[in-house]
């Protein structure tokens, strides 16, 4: 790849009023040492608040904004944005999270640079120290399953989340169009591996997020978890699926005995969390439009206190 690899910024914002300010300031001041960023596209799905308000306080001639009428979900926004895009390398972002440093990009990138295969980078992902007890629970028991799941296997082929941003590269999203209906992490990793495209996961990439932090977006998460996996056996194959989603009977004894032993009360609730979240409203097909938690809108604290892969 060229010495100054051109970047293309894409971030799908529904009702991001919270978040989007602070994530563009953030975006437009990143170093540009070695790479050249091109555009930022923001497409505001049919919000109902002020997110179109707070990204005109933002001043800055690569950013383009696209106003929907109606919201049309996320996996219609990243195909617009691929099919706008026009440079090297596109990064795609989730509204409700930030980079912790301007040196993301330059970051996020590098196994590109270095390596010309590589389709897809997943940034990684750092949890806000959550301010409710359910939030401690869930904030717990994801920090263990990441622990747990990553001694013995390649980040590769078990992570895949949206949530620490991802670099695709230029022979990735000119080819890669998602369906609707399915979860779109998940379904991009798998047409890579289907296809053979690597995959890296960047650790020092990180992303700020909060995780659910009341029974309801707990709730939501899980059944979107649930459903992506039923979701995706229309295009991919059991034992594809089952690549990114299984885990051995010994990770899973690992993950509970850490758990009941390190975190006693917590660990209790979250199963009694688990079977409520999987039994109680459950919608049983997944959506482009799921209803949006308010609970993971964060306000940023001065430092971050939580868990990294």
């Amino acid at each position: 790849m060229k010495q100054k690899p051109t970047i293309t910024i894409g971030i799908p914002a529904y009702n991001e009023e919270v978040n989007i300010y602070r994530l563009l300031t953030c975006l437009i001041h990143q170093s540009e040492n070695g790479i050249a960023i091109k555009q930022i596209i923001i497409i505001n799905d049919g919000s109902g608040d002020h997110t179109a308000l707070e990204i005109g306080k933002v001043h800055d001639e690569r950013i383009l904004l696209i106003n929907n009428a109606t919201r049309y979900g996320q996996i219609y926004c990243q195909n617009l944005i691929f099919s706008r895009a026009n440079s090297d390398i596109v990064v795609l972002l989730e509204a409700d999270t930030e980079p912790t440093n301007l040196n993301y990009l330059k970051t996020l990138i590098e196994p590109i640079k270095r390596d010309r295969t590589i389709g897809i980078i997943q940034g990684n992902i750092l949890s806000l120290q959550p301010k409710t007890f359910v939030g401690k629970i869930i904030r717990e028991q994801e920090s263990i399953y990441l622990r747990t799941t990553t001694r013995k296997k390649n980040l590769e082929e078990i992570f895949s989340s949206g949530r620490g941003g991802r670099a695709f590269s230029r022979g990735v999203y000119t080819k890669l169009r998602w369906p609707a209906h399915i979860p779109e992490d998940t379904y991009a990793a798998l047409w890579c591996m289907r296809r053979k495209i690597p995959i890296k996961v960047q650790k020092q990439a990180v992303c700020v997020f909060r995780t659910p932090e009341n029974i309801s977006d707990f709730r939501r998460a899980r059944q979107k978890i649930i459903t992506g996996r039923s979701a995706l056996e229309k295009y991919f194959s059991v034992k594809e699926i089952h690549s990114l989603y299984n885990r051995s009977n010994k990770e899973t004894l690992m993950m509970f005995i850490e758990f009941i032993f390190t975190k006693p009360i917590y660990c209790i609730f979250y199963f009694f969390l688990k079977g409520y979240a999987e039994i109680v409203g459950f919608n049983r097909n997944f959506s482009d439009h799921w209803e949006i938690g308010k609970s993971t809108k964060f306000v940023l604290e001065k430092k971050y206190h939580s868990f990294t892969l």
